[in-house]
């Protein structure tokens, strides 16, 4: 065993939860005591313990710890935890109306949850359970003379990566030569949480790269706390294609944490595919995520867009730290375009050629069309219906600019880019863009047939009144040579 696991070994068993009854060990926080001022105690008396739930920390409080309650300014700046459960039981066998029974108690510990005072396992009997209010309090009132094991028992929804080990407490507590029989406990957890985003802002269309990034918090922990487990969980979406995974770590302050391939086990599916990518840090790993507390650990895991269905593209994280399992989830939009090219009233063209442009300028210029399942060109088939298999659509739909590059054999090409907003859905249910063509333009030709009679008969009369001119022409110089 290396001296690394060693020393995590030995903090795990330190962290097992024997709290001294006395000191409430770490888990107490102290203010202004309510307290009897005899020296006695009380046979007849009863006491409460109130818990107070917080979270833990950035930096360890150096609040009292003596079972009194805190201030409000005192407990300025820490968050409450909601809905946190507990339950207290009374260690039977325990009598403090007697010294036996308080030599007793300074022996008891609890260990896996059980009491025992090193050769004996004390049985308990429940008491009372309830759930932190939205103020992080939870009143256990109408206690008898004894000492109790109370237990966190659930996390209430909150992401607890560390839960509150089990701790004794006696009612009443001895408190600089008086006794609390009101007694408040600040029993903190290290919370933890995870977020997952999405960038598809260069991804367009259907085998174009979305890359996804999980960012998982690393908890703040108490001076005794450990980390045991931090693992990230992806599991990609049947629609999506693995490509590669990339593992970083930052401190609090955004400083890089300096890691080793050693540092955690990576595994992914292979090429292509979907499935389980999947982080899990090792020992090393784990040391250096507890020195960068208040940090964050990121996987970023770039993949392609392989198909639609319905259009949201969902893909789940889940984060495992020591006992928490926290989820979040990101979603990228798609959806598809049918391109109906005709001429007439609605006879299909086959040949026509399409591209598809993201801008308007880019759109008139021909450059940088959107390339869809390696295809950059769509032609019409045989009825005219072009099949876009996958856009990007976003949340509210993403603007295209379609533009007919090529004309079927015979008919003119739309010259003017044309606008389209493609919404989220299946291919079903995908807008159709019509786009009409007329043939080119005939040559004039010759006119014959119904007309050619009135042609000639409009030509005759023009020549015989050419023919009546010439001869009047004539006749007036023979007269004129005559006079002479």
């Amino acid at each position: 065993m290396t001296n690394t696991s060693k020393g995590r070994l030995g903090r795990l068993v330190a962290a097992v939860g024997v709290v001294a009854i006395a000191t409430l060990g770490a888990v107490t926080i102290g203010g202004p005591a309510s307290a009897t001022d005899g020296p006695n105690i009380d046979p007849k008396a009863t006491g409460s313990v109130t818990i107070h739930k917080y979270q833990q920390p950035a930096q360890p409080t150096t609040l009292p710890h003596d079972g009194t309650a805190l201030t409000p300014e005192q407990l300025k700046g820490l968050q409450p935890l909601e809905g946190v459960t507990f339950s207290i039981a009374k260690v039977d066998a325990v009598d403090l109306a007697t010294n036996a029974g308080w030599t007793l108690a300074e022996k008891l510990t609890v260990v896996a949850g059980k009491v025992t005072d090193g050769t004996t396992t004390f049985a308990t009997t429940a008491v009372s359970a309830g759930a932190t209010a939205a103020d992080g309090t939870l009143a256990f009132p109408s206690l008898g003379l004894g000492v109790y094991l109370v237990t966190e028992t659930g996390a209430g929804g909150n992401p607890i990566a560390v839960t509150s080990p089990p701790f004794l407490v006696s009612v009443p507590l001895p408190n600089a030569g008086k006794w609390l029989y009101d007694i408040h406990v600040y029993p903190k957890n290290s919370v933890t949480g995870v977020s997952k985003s999405v960038d598809d802002s260069t991804a367009f269309g259907l085998g174009q790269e979305v890359a996804w990034t999980v960012t998982g918090d690393i908890p703040n922990l108490a001076a005794d706390g450990q980390l045991t487990k931090y693992d990230i969980v992806d599991t990609l979406d049947a629609r999506l294609g693995y490509v590669s995974a990339t593992v970083t770590a930052k401190t609090a302050d955004g400083t890089s944490v300096p890691r080793d391939p050693a540092d955690y086990v990576l595994t992914a599916p292979t090429a292509g595919s979907a499935g389980e990518v999947k982080v899990v840090a090792t020992a090393s790993g784990l040391d250096k995520l507890e020195a960068a507390a208040g940090g964050t650990v990121q996987l970023k895991i770039v993949t392609t867009v392989k198909s639609i269905e319905d259009g949201s593209i969902e893909n789940s994280a889940t984060l495992y730290v020591n006992d928490a399992t926290v989820k979040a989830d990101a979603v990228t939009y798609w959806g598809a375009l049918k391109i109906f090219k005709y001429t007439g009233e609605k006879t299909a063209l086959k040949g026509a050629q399409f591209q598809i442009f993201t801008s308007e300028a880019d759109a008139i210029a021909k450059s940088d069309a959107v390339v869809v399942d390696g295809k950059a060109t769509f032609t019409s088939p045989e009825d005219g219906m072009i099949v876009v298999p996958g856009l990007k659509a976003g949340v509210s739909g993403t603007d295209y600019w379609i533009v007919e590059t090529q004309a079927p054999v015979g008919y003119t090409a739309t010259a003017a880019p044309t606008k389209v907003t493609v919404k989220t859905g299946d291919i079903a249910g995908a807008q159709v863009v019509k786009v009409h063509n007329s043939q080119v333009p005939a040559y004039a030709l010759p006119l014959t047939g119904g007309n050619g009679p009135l042609m000639f008969a409009t030509g005759g009369g023009a020549l015989v009144l050419v023919a009546v001119g010439a001869a009047f022409v004539i006749a007036r110089r023979k007269a004129a040579a005559v006079r002479a």
